[in-house]
């Protein structure tokens, strides 16, 4: 998508005979007939390939998990950027196949399936000890901001309405739609202050004129603080907010998104083949006195938590102080026990010897 061009620069009237360029996009693609190698036919085959092989292993996991399939939001996300990978590479046009030109539904198929890939990249990502923190950091804000959307849409509509009331001779506010696009940017930091509320000072033209300014001074300040100072320090507090509790959960998220993918790759093998190859058990041999003369074999297929030093340490390793003190404890409570059972049995026989 980033080495073909556009079917809007190219100039459709030498298209048959040769791929030529509109004047305004000769600057960036040349003005020469456009050239395609021979490679570029050799990779469409094998992203459809893998796009083919990827859709058919999400058809095999459909039959296996049946509605736990529908359950898991990223299997629409990895479905939907093989689908649309492979409407973009397939040709629907006897000249598509010669000059590689998409069809305009395709190019904004494309956008999306470029899209997806980095947000599939990032899935991946999170499985990584180092790199992972960062991706759930992302998620959780994510997910704030979703349940705050709702407060923020409300006063995203009620300024940009406002806006486009008093603005809408400018073309940022021409529109509903566009009123609310201008106002979210300028949420975002970009005001444009002197293009938009004093442009009536230096031009005459009427997509330039401030109609009514007082109203829309009122409007901007009021804006300005409620939207720039109070809801954005709001979204920043929760950030933190969150940011700090995944930083304490980090090392849990990370095995359990392990841990839930090797169950996920298991049940969705069939069961003949779990019932082969699935390892059962396993005897390991802390004592194991042939690591020294197999160092090599031991460094290759290595496993750290398995190493015989390391299950050694494990069962001699020294109690930590609060073990210590939990241990104590315990052995305070029952001396305690023993003591409320001695005095019970004195004042027991304290009364018989009374009676």
């Amino acid at each position: 998508m980033t080495t073909t061009p556009p079917r809007f620069a190219v100039n459709e009237t030498d298209f048959h005979d040769c791929v030529r360029f509109r004047s305004e996009a000769q600057s960036l693609w040349g003005v020469d007939c456009l050239q395609f190698s021979s490679s570029r036919h050799f990779f469409t085959i094998l992203i459809m390939s893998i796009s083919s092989v990827q859709l058919l292993k999400k058809f095999t996991q459909l039959i296996h998990l049946r509605l736990k399939f529908f359950l898991n939001w990223i299997n629409y996300m990895d479905v939907a950027l093989y689908a649309l990978s492979l409407l973009v590479l397939i040709d629907f046009e006897s000249d598509e196949h010669d000059t590689d030109i998409r069809q305009v539904w395709q190019w904004e198929c494309g956008a999306f399936a470029v899209l997806l890939s980095w947000f599939s990249l990032l899935l991946y990502i999170r499985r990584s000890k180092w790199l992972g923190i960062f991706v759930f950091m992302v998620g959780e804000v994510g997910v704030t901001f979703l349940r705050f959307a709702a407060i923020f849409v409300l006063f995203l509509l009620a300024f940009s309405l406002s806006f486009y009331v008093l603005l809408q001779n400018q073309i940022a506010f021409n529109t509903p739609a566009w009123a609310c696009v201008q106002t979210f940017t300028m949420m975002l930091g970009e005001l444009n202050y002197s293009d938009i509320f004093l442009s009536h000072f230096t031009s005459s033209i009427y997509s330039k004129i401030v109609q009514y300014q007082e109203a829309t001074v009122f409007v901007f300040i009021v804006f300005c603080i409620v939207m720039n100072l109070l809801l954005t320090n709001l979204l920043v507090g929760l950030a933190v907010d969150d940011i700090s509790a995944v930083h304490r959960q980090a090392s849990l998220r990370r095995i359990a998104l392990e841990v839930e993918g090797i169950l996920d790759i298991n049940y969705a093998a069939p069961a003949f083949l779990r019932r082969r190859w699935m390892v059962r058990d396993r005897m390991v041999m802390p004592s194991n006195k042939n690591e020294e003369s197999h160092y090599f074999w031991s460094w290759f297929n290595r496993e750290e938590n398995l190493k015989p030093k390391v299950i050694n340490e494990a069962l001699t390793r020294d109690e930590s102080d609060l073990e210590k003190m939990s241990s104590e404890i315990k052995d305070l409570k029952m001396d305690l026990n023993k003591i409320m059972c001695t005095l019970s049995n004195l004042s027991k026989g304290k009364i018989a010897a009374t009676n």
